[in-house]
């Protein structure tokens, strides 16, 4: 899956759900908070829509502004999340100190994890502070999304090579969800082919690239968080204007100035960065910042024609709008050679999602289904099972029932031989005989409360910490997709909500995605 992240008043919300929805892009919007001090990449006066205070309006109207903003900023993000879009906090600031980290500086994370929260979607934040980043860390774990700003690989006193930003971005790749590569970085195809054939779906370009390759940015960004230490209240009573023409006059290197009014060949630097390998784009603020229906036409043109993942196979199933394109994204963000585990195979159409999504770094998919055996047996246990919390869902147990042979064959015609294991048997006999160690468990077999949980109690003792569960068809009656069953979804509400063992990341569609914790010291 494709994903885009935009400056957070680059388009409007309404525009952005439609992109989102059609289950190829997935949009993410990004932004500072008005007047924090953990501000970077942007000086706080010309950050996300504030140029009205240039006009140098009179300190109270300067008060009322901010204030103003601060409630935009929040209600944004609230529309956002509410429509599945998720916002990440660009806390770049190069500097910062204990003083710093007192609660009033940090509610921005505080709230946009409460609003991630709410709507049952995950936020995170873009950090280059390592004070900062381990407080986050230390008051939400994992309950946030960790990116690497491009502002760490920078050096103060040279431009870094080619190879010291590689070994920088590879060693951080194990340590974030996602790294941003700098300007200049997101323009060299070598460094860019080299860490996505290395970490995949890991490492974001960005689109709008202007910055000269001789520019050393640690200066721009140098600046801006100095400057943004300053309160806008006390920093629009200073000569700001004599400030940033200084800044230009000492940088004659800096870009920035000169490409005003310029062509940024958007399409040459994009088609470069789709070649190397890249998925994730960045659209960055300032010049360019509403290029994304241009994007969006240069990555289709781009990738029309050797497209890696048919999402659209000729396998019959039961998956929801976009979410056979989020089990290629979590199987993708599996380590190298991993272990998937489903239960309930049908035809193929969920096994061919997450075998695909591993072929790359030659996972292993073992599904497991009776198929087309024992059917009188599987009636049997299906009724066994069967209680009152079941009562009035209907049963697609028996809706039909494929032979191996057949899963077999509609898996093959897409070259996945070797990604995966038809296992044939039920789930409560294969798991008594397992020893394999798994990275993701898929849920979908029988929808029965009970078969629900004993699946989930008996196959999560051979997850990994940190492995990921995925439970279908668990969002019954939930505005998030308002598609599910009573049994699952009783389920989910019982032992993952509120859970302190289990974190729900992510409810989408029909699909419930639950992280182990990690107990501490492992």
């Amino acid at each position: 899956m494709i994903k885009i992240e935009l400056p957070i008043y680059a388009e409007p919300i309404e525009a952005l759900i439609p992109i989102n929805d059609s289950g190829n892009i997935s949009i993410s919007i990004y932004g500072g908070f008005p007047d924090s001090p953990f501000n970077g990449g942007r000086n706080n006066y010309l950050l996300d829509g504030f140029s009205n205070l240039l006009v140098n309006p009179g300190m109270d109207e300067v008060n009322n502004i901010i204030l103003s903003a601060k409630g935009r900023f929040f209600d944004t993000i609230q529309r956002a999340n509410e429509n599945r879009i998720s916002f990440y906090l660009a806390f770049t600031n190069m500097f910062c100190n204990e003083n710093e980290l007192s609660d009033d500086n940090l509610i921005p994370i505080k709230r946009i994890y409460e609003i991630g929260k709410k709507n049952g979607i995950k936020n995170g934040i873009i950090i280059n502070n390592r004070l900062l980043e381990k407080q986050i860390r230390e008051l939400y774990n994992n309950e946030l999304i960790y990116i690497s700003s491009c502002t760490k690989y920078v050096a103060k006193d040279r431009l870094l090579s080619t190879n010291e930003t590689i070994e920088r971005y590879l060693g951080d790749a194990t340590h974030y969800d996602y790294v941003v590569l700098t300007p200049q970085d997101s323009r060299n195809e070598r460094v860019m082919k080299i860490v996505s054939e290395k970490y995949p779906d890991k490492f974001i370009a960005i689109a709008n690239t202007y910055c000269s390759k001789n520019c050393n940015s640690y200066i721009h960004y140098d600046y801006t968080s100095r400057e943004n230490k300053i309160s806008l209240v006390e920093f629009l009573k200073s000569d700001y204007v004599s400030k940033m023409n200084q800044f230009f006059l000492s940088n004659p290197n800096c870009s920035a100035s000169r490409q005003m009014n310029q062509d940024l060949q958007l399409e040459a630097k994009v088609a470069t960065q789709v070649k190397a390998g890249i998925n994730n784009f960045k659209i960055g603020r300032g010049i360019g910042q509403n290029s994304l229906q241009e994007l969006l036409s240069i990555i289709n043109s781009s990738t029309h024609q050797q497209p890696e993942i048919n999402m659209t196979p000729d396998i019959p199933g039961f998956l929801y709008p976009g979410e056979g394109e989020k089990f290629v994204e979590l199987a993708k963000s599996l380590p190298k050679k991993s272990v998937i585990v489903e239960i309930g195979t049908m035809a193929g159409l969920s096994s061919y999602y997450w075998a695909s999504g591993v072929k790359k770094s030659e996972g292993m998919v073992f599904s497991i289904d009776p198929f087309d055996i024992d059917i009188n047996e599987q009636k049997k246990r299906y009724q066994d099972s069967y209680s009152e919390i079941d009562q009035g869902t209907k049963n697609i147990t028996f809706h039909k029932k494929y032979s191996k042979q057949e899963v077999k064959e509609n898996l093959d015609k897409y070259h996945l031989k070797g990604r995966y294991r038809l296992i044939h048997g039920f789930s409560e006999d294969v798991v008594k005989n397992w020893n394999i160690k798994i990275d993701l468990l898929f849920l979908d077999g029988s929808h029965n409360y009970l078969s629900i949980k004993q699946d989930f109690l008996e196959w999560t003792t051979h997850l990994k910490p940190g492995g990921i569960v995925v439970i279908h068809d668990s969002n019954q009656n939930l505005s998030i997709s308002m598609a599910g069953f009573s049994g699952p979804t009783k389920f989910v509400s019982e032992y993952l909500v509120g859970s302190i063992e289990w974190h729900i990341m992510e409810r989408f569609r029909a699909s419930t995605i639950a992280v182990k914790k990690k107990e501490k010291g492992t």
